[in-house]
């Protein structure tokens, strides 16, 4: 509890031979408030705290006492909301002598909820809860403030994430919410302070998660238990529509005119791809009720399906030569296989959703006509089957 008195501070004595009057704040240690009233020793009773003798005593204790009220008030608001420790003791006398409650910390959940409201999309917000769950573990969540998350403080709560977080760039996510949430608190006028002008996101270069051309052709055409031929399946359909992500693959609706959009969930781009006839014929074998592929009409949460297929792709793997092969594989074995048969860097970032390099005439070749992707997706599936002019290297012609 923080306690508040008047004090004659006799550390300091004027030339009048007066000395000043103070709030004296006793919290680790006292600090003093002044309270611009210069008294004689014998014109102040320390013992009940009030001015004597002189004739304007009763207008001066009823200010400073009021005073002394205001600083109790201020005190016991932060108390309760628990944000009276992130003050130090500088940023605590500025705010006490300040009358504007703009200088009062600022709550980090209440800028955490209001950002998540803003976010439609479940897995972005599972991805940001993940990171609110390790907050709480790792500090008082309800009371943590803005200012208190300083660059000594991320360090900090860096080492606290190796435990269960080993992975640099798992890590490297749950600081980019963090960043992301300060962005959203700083353009909504809520705060000033900023820590990651100063504070390194870590990273580290991914191991490589493509199949090699011997992999991927055997990968296609090995014998597999009945069960396993679906996840194949689905992996083969990941790559064949130029690595659509599990989730926008589930919500898939038809198919017109030969092509499928959508918009992909994590970046919300329009996507607009071709579906080649090896593609057909996998959503022709699988065709549902309720969704485009009977897969997702089973299942009550795409989520499930997908930890499904990749348990079972970890197995199929292993038989290749892989450890961790999953669905997330057919994404980086399309743009590497792409980059072997020499098809351009822009047409490779924009199949992909990336940002283009080439000339803005080609940029806007390619966005409205579609046929250069559409080329690059048939070479590219000619290339991983053994088909067409890559066809005296293969033996998997007959592959639908």
């Amino acid at each position: 509890m923080v306690k508040v008195s008047i004090r004659l501070d006799k550390r300091h004595r004027l030339k009048d031979g007066t000395y000043p009057l103070k709030l004296a704040v006793a919290r680790k240690s006292t600090f003093w408030l002044p309270l611009d009233v210069y008294l004689n020793e014998e014109d102040w009773d320390a013992d009940n705290e009030r001015i004597i003798n002189i004739p304007n005593r009763k207008t001066l204790n009823a200010l400073i006492q009021q005073r002394q009220s205001e600083v109790n008030v201020k005190l016991m608001a932060l108390q309760n909301n628990g944000t009276l420790r992130s003050y130090t003791t500088a940023a605590l006398i500025a705010y006490l002598q300040n009358d504007n409650e703009d200088n009062q910390p600022h709550l980090f959940n209440i800028m955490a909820d209001k950002f998540l409201k803003g976010k439609d999309n479940a897995s972005t917000q599972r991805i940001y809860e993940d990171t609110l769950r390790l907050l709480r573990e790792f500090a008082r969540y309800e009371s943590l403030t803005f200012e208190e998350i300083t660059v000594s403080w991320l360090n900090n709560f860096n080492i606290f994430m190796r435990r269960s977080c080993p992975s640099k760039n798992g890590r490297a996510i749950h600081f980019r919410n963090i960043r992301a949430i300060f962005n959203y608190a700083i353009k909504e006028d809520y705060i000033s302070c900023y820590p990651f002008r100063k504070f390194r996101i870590e990273h580290e270069q991914t191991e490589k998660r493509s199949l090699s051309l011997e992999q991927m052709r055997k990968f296609a055409t090995m014998e597999l238990q009945p069960f396993q031929e679906r996840y194949r399946d689905t992996f083969m359909l990941v790559f064949m529509l130029i690595g659509i992500n599990s989730v926008d693959l589930c919500q898939l609706s038809n198919i017109k005119d030969g092509r499928i959009s959508y918009k992909r969930g994590k970046t919300h781009k329009i996507y607009d791809i071709k579906v080649e006839p090896e593609a057909q014929a996998i959503f022709d074998r699988y065709k549902g009720k309720e969704h485009l592929l009977s897969w997702y009409d089973t299942v009550e949460n795409y989520r499930h399906y997908a930890n499904r297929a990749n348990l079972s792709l970890h197995d199929i793997g292993k038989e290749i030569g892989v450890d961790g092969l999953t669905l997330y594989w057919a994404r980086h074995t399309w743009a590497t296989f792409a980059a072997e048969i020499d098809i351009p860097e822009d047409v490779i970032s924009l199949a992909l959703g990336h940002s283009t390099t080439g000339a803005d005439v080609t940029k806007v070749y390619i966005r409205y006509n579609h046929k250069k992707v559409d080329e690059a997706n048939r070479r590219v599936i000619d290339y991983a089957l053994g088909k067409g002019e890559f066809s005296e290297n293969s033996e998997l012609e007959s592959w639908e």
